[in-house]
């Protein structure tokens, strides 16, 4: 006899409003963290155009120690004022001042290093007057103003009568009336057809001086000479009192006017120095190297992203994606520091970088080999993607936080090449987080509710039936 067939046990009341309300709430949840990941990537595009707007052109935003031709050094030695030999913190400090004052001249390109115990090695570009330059900012820095009938050195005021410039003093030759000590402030004024003049205000007593002096100048016309470490840099006539608190003096290049004002910012230091000859230098880190850097990169990227395929598939993608943004990233930084003469590249610079960006393609081929180890041990599609990130890239997570603090402290190391190599791969650094969280770990968990979910094998997640039915279910 045929048994009755059973009508399908129907569920109502909490159990059926959850059954639908339930799954259509984690439907709902599934599609806002898909438009919240895909929203995350937009943002991202926007940065990474925002980077390439400030890191192009590379010769004019990436400058600072890209040198195009060789370029000039002079040697400074270095005694502390009672002639002995410098301390290490006097040689460093004075390098440092050297450098700040580079800095507000404005040149694009300079290096400042230290060597044995008492030399300073200053290099500028080859298109510039390096003796001139280095005398001015590289001294003690004091600023002195003197009569010029009071100048007793008879071949200096000859050479200064022919026109001829920075002129030394000897030693006792002269007496100041005034120094830096009564100087307020000074500014750069361009006066057109690359003429520069710079203003120098003067405190209260400073303006009282100066005011007595060229009152009594004025009645034949006499000179004021404006001396840089016993050197005349310029000896303008006086045809009137200057009772302002305020003279400006003109007939310099913006660089050397932006040499004096630098000198008049930072102060004397406690030192004597002696300048050895100028001598030609190669290419600190020539401007055509850049664009073979950066094609140097890019075949690394596409080898890496190879590498990957054969083992990942099509999630190499991943590997590779996440160089190019972290490329343009560090791009985009480097240029901001280079403009504001916070960032010098060099060869232990470009080290520096090479050691983040290695860092940041493991950190992605360890989070994508966990997403597909676990794939293989049967996890579902969507909670790999969730987990892999977290427990791949668990294991650099020491040695990343050990290579950043070591590198934070050498910033601070009294060694250029450390320093350099410290700032570039902090900055690296910064730009693997922004890549490797921000686009990769993004990336997976967007693909692994679309198209990983669609199709696991095209993607090498290899999962059975009843897997792909779970992650489906989860999703």
């Amino acid at each position: 006899m045929a048994k009755k067939a059973e009508a399908p046990t129907q569920k109502t009341g909490v159990a059926a409003w959850n059954e639908e309300h339930g799954t259509a709430s984690r439907q709902g949840k599934s599609q806002s963290e898909k438009r919240f990941r895909i929203g995350a990537l937009v943002a991202l595009a926007a940065v990474c155009v925002a980077c390439v707007v400030c890191f192009l052109p590379l010769k004019e935003s990436i400058t600072r120690g890209l040198w195009l031709k060789e370029g000039t050094a002079v040697d400074i030695t270095v005694k502390a004022e009672d002639g002995s030999a410098p301390s290490s913190d006097v040689l460093n400090n004075a390098a440092n001042t050297i450098r700040d004052r580079l800095a507000k001249t404005g040149l694009s390109e300079y290096d400042v290093k230290t060597s044995g115990e008492d030399t300073i090695t200053v290099s500028v570009p080859w298109n510039t007057d390096a003796s001139s330059i280095v005398r001015t900012v590289g001294g003690a820095g004091k600023l002195e103003f003197a009569r010029f009938d009071e100048i007793s050195d008879a071949d200096a005021l000859v050479k200064i009568n022919a026109g001829t410039t920075d002129v030394a003093l000897k030693d006792g030759s002269y007496t100041s009336f005034m120094d830096r000590s009564a100087v307020e402030s000074a500014s750069v004024t361009n006066l057109g057809n690359d003429y520069y003049a710079i203003t120098i205000t003067f405190n209260d007593e400073g303006k009282q001086t100066f005011a007595d002096v060229t009152k009594e100048l004025a009645e034949d016309s006499g000179r004021i000479a404006l001396l840089v470490d016993g050197v005349v840099i310029t000896a303008p006539s006086v045809s009137e009192e200057i009772s302002e608190g305020q003279v400006s003096v003109s007939g310099f290049t913006e660089l050397e006017a932006n040499a004096i004002k630098a000198v008049l910012d930072t102060g004397s230091l406690p030192i004597k120095v002696t300048f050895g000859d100028a001598q030609q230098t190669d290419a600190l880190l020539g401007k055509q190297m850049l664009w073979g850097l950066l094609i140097g990169a890019a075949v690394l990227i596409v080898v890496a992203t190879v590498v990957a395929a054969t083992r990942f598939g099509k999630l190499a993608l991943l590997v590779g994606g996440s160089l190019v943004v972290y490329s343009l990233l560090m791009l985009g930084l480097m240029a901001l520091g280079s403009r504001s003469n916070m960032f010098i590249l060099t060869m232990p610079g470009v080290v520096g970088g090479l050691c983040a960006a290695a860092l940041t393609a493991a950190a992605v081929w360890l989070m994508v080999a966990d997403f597909h180890g676990k794939i293989a041990d049967g996890r579902n599609i969507r909670g790999a993607a969730m987990s892999a990130p977290h427990d791949g890239m668990y294991r650099l997570l020491m040695p990343c936080v050990i290579a950043t603090v070591v590198c934070l402290v050498l910033l601070f190391v009294p060694m250029p090449t450390l320093r350099e190599f410290g700032a570039t791969f902090v900055l690296g650094v910064v730009s693997g987080v922004v890549s490797v969280f921000w686009f990769a770990v993004t990336s997976l968990r967007l693909l692994a509710a679309t198209s990983i979910q669609a199709s696991p094998a095209a993607w090498g997640a290899k999962t059975d039936v009843a897997n792909e039915s779970a992650g489906a279910k989860e999703s």
